[in-house]
């Protein structure tokens, strides 16, 4: 009896609840305050989520959501110190150490996954390839290790826990909320366009509650998609916080004027949905529904329809919006009075499209290396700490970076992903991931888990663990 009131306890923690998310909220604040103090708040910001990583799988997720969610917050709201360049690496070790740990204590089968097996086949490959060109490989190698760590720790933290009685959906779902209320605040504060400040800039785009709108825009995308499954897939009385979750995230996704985000948005929006109305029940689950399939597409075409009967009766204001979204930025403080162009976005990525065509021309088979530039700017200011690269879009990226036989093992990274999330039913993992690629056509960040790339990672996770709150079993399994 005791034992089973210790467990209920345990279980009614992670219930979807008002308080609970109130709590989390309020526990991720509290936590990321800390770094008001500079380093020394920082070294113990970092100390408490060690010892959090340490406890379980699932406190060991939580603290590296709280670690990117510092990392990437406004620098208004969590000032960086020195103390976040070793901390969230060292957070990754003991993540990584933790999982493997758990895994081997439930007779997890660590290699028996074919997408956690094609990842680090695919990470082996690079530092081969690295090891090949001999260009920056410690650079290269830290870089592959780094992110090998974080995705592997997701993707098998999600996929042990989703077996396991706990539910996450309550803290994945706080961290959206608090990301909504921070954001919001940010206005009246003064400090929601703040990104550009140490450079002097006199105005910016949108970044709301993050240090930068080419972070918000696609981390908007890919948390409208998560609330959208939330209210249409799961069982939970608070759902219906998604509504007006949906209309922040869709504002502060239009303020940041990323068309890129927006496209992936979309992109992932029709993947859930398209993959909702072809999966059939299967013995033993099916998938939950909490509005039919043509309540769905009712809503689908009304929502069409009263946005043009909207446009006509205002004179064609929302469709001259959407064109000004559309063609240029809407921050045009920042960048002159007449914002920037069509044509001078294609072109800035122009550059940096015929840059990566050349390097990949000059070396097909085995890249230049994973995580590095021919940009003389990387070579000047590369470090073992601090070696970002700014390339845009995911395909080529990877094919100049690792050439075809890198590329080859990637995709079928790619491919055993997604047919994961297909045989396991899983509609969220779909439908944010899709977003998270599709994001990565415009802003490559898929690697980067020395940054926002991280983050999306751990939506990611949160969408895999969302996948079987939106089936229901039936026992005939």
């Amino acid at each position: 009896m005791r034992g089973g009131a210790i467990g209920s306890k345990k279980q009614a923690r992670s219930h979807f609840t008002y308080t609970n998310i109130a709590k989390n909220c309020a526990l991720v604040l509290g936590l990321m305050a800390l770094n008001q103090a500079g380093t020394p708040g920082g070294i113990f910001f970092y100390f408490i989520l060690f010892v959090w990583a340490c406890t379980s799988t699932e406190g060991a997720l939580k603290a590296l959501c709280v670690s990117y969610f510092a990392l990437i917050a406004n620098h208004a709201i969590v000032p960086k110190n020195f103390a976040f360049g070793p901390g969230r690496l060292i957070l990754l070790f003991i993540m990584f150490g933790r999982v493997l740990y758990d895994a081997q204590l439930t007779g997890y089968p660590l290699l028996r996954r074919a997408h956690t097996t094609a990842l680090f086949v695919f990470s082996a490959v690079c530092i081969g390839l690295a090891a090949i060109n001999q260009y920056f490989f410690v650079i290269s190698t830290l870089k592959v290790v780094s992110f090998t760590l974080g995705a592997a720790s997701c993707l098998i933290a999600s996929d042990m826990l989703r077996r396991s009685a706990s539910d996450l959906t309550c803290w994945f779902y706080s961290i959206i909320v608090l990301t909504a209320c921070i954001g919001f605040a940010t206005i009246p504060l003064g400090i929601s366009q703040n990104m550009f400040t140490s450079m002097n800039y006199t105005g910016s785009l949108f970044n709301g509650p993050f240090w930068h709108s080419q972070t918000l825009g696609p981390v908007s995308a890919m948390m409208l998609i998560y609330v959208a499954c939330v209210y249409l897939f799961t069982p939970y009385r608070c759902r219906w916080l998604s509504l007006p979750l949906a209309v922040v995230l869709l504002f502060f996704l239009y303020r940041t004027g990323s068309r890129t985000a927006l496209l992936a948005m979309l992109l992932g929006a029709g993947v859930m949905l398209a993959a909702g109305f072809l999966m059939h029940s299967r013995r033993g689950q099916k998938l939950r529904m909490n509005l039919s399939r043509s309540s769905i597409v009712g809503l689908m075409v009304g929502s069409i329809v009263l946005a043009v009967f909207a446009d006509v009766f205002t004179g064609g204001s929302l469709l001259s919006k959407a064109r000004s979204f559309i063609v240029k930025y809407e921050g045009a403080a920042a960048y002159g009075e007449s914002g920037l162009s069509s044509e001078e976005l294609l072109a800035s990525r122009q550059g940096q499209i015929d840059m990566m065509l050349h390097s990949f021309k000059q070396n097909r088979i085995t890249g230049i290396s994973f995580g590095t530039s021919v940009d003389p700017e990387f070579a000047l200011h590369a470090s073992y700490f601090s070696a970002p690269t700014e390339k845009g879009i995911l395909p080529l990226a990877v094919l100049e970076e690792t050439g075809i036989i890198g590329a080859f093992f990637f995709v079928i990274f790619l491919f055993c992903m997604v047919r994961y999330f297909i045989v396991e039913r899983s509609l969220p993992a779909l439908g944010v991931f899709a977003t998270f690629l599709g994001a990565n056509m415009g802003e490559m960040m898929f690697f980067a888990f020395g940054g926002q790339g991280g983050f999306m990672w751990l939506i990611v996770a949160g969408a895999i663990l969302l996948g079987d709150r939106c089936v229901i079993k039936t026992g005939h399994g």
